[in-house]
């Protein structure tokens, strides 16, 4: 069963306070317990792991994330979603809401609100397993383009 559609607000990201969320959940999802469940870091030494923080870090300073929160709590963190546009195309690098706040509209509230209309190609650049299982919410969100997987338009995102 499916639950009641929140209404949350959304804020800019703030380097300070939630930095902690942000990279904790962005740095387990693409370092999993079992490397085998996210391309292509299969192989990801401790080295290439800090690397990629640092390109993460990068990530974030160009495209701040949109952070969904409670009416009433701004510290309580739905979800976020890092991402925005390059040119034609929609660019997501990473989303994330919380277990207890999934299906419930997040997701598609925070791509709204780093995209504003979801139509024309775009791409993902850091995919998980929750990537492919969202894929069929995209595309209908995305009014039938969705999203693709390509870790180099990592490479367009910059300034």
């Amino acid at each position: 069963m499916t639950a009641k559609p929140l209404t949350p607000i959304y804020r800019p990201y703030d380097p300070e306070g939630d930095v902690g969320l942000v990279m904790d959940s962005w740095c387990k999802a693409i370092r999993p317990p079992r490397p085998v469940q996210v391309r292509p870091f299969t192989t990801m030494t401790k080295e290439r792991f800090r690397d990629h923080r640092a390109l993460i870090e990068l990530l974030l300073e160009r495209f701040p994330p949109i952070i969904a929160h409670p009416v009433d709590f701004p510290g309580q963190i739905y979800g976020f979603a890092c991402g925005g546009k390059v040119g034609p195309f929609r660019v997501l690098h990473f989303a994330y809401v919380r277990n207890p706040w999934r299906k419930q509209g997040v997701l598609a509230g925070l791509l709204a609100q780093i995209w504003g209309e979801h139509v024309g190609p775009g791409y993902v650049t850091h995919e998980t397993k929750l990537t492919k299982r969202n894929l069929k919410l995209w595309a209908k969100l995305c009014k039938g383009y969705g999203l693709q997987w390509n870790p180099y338009f990592v490479a367009f995102s910059g300034g």
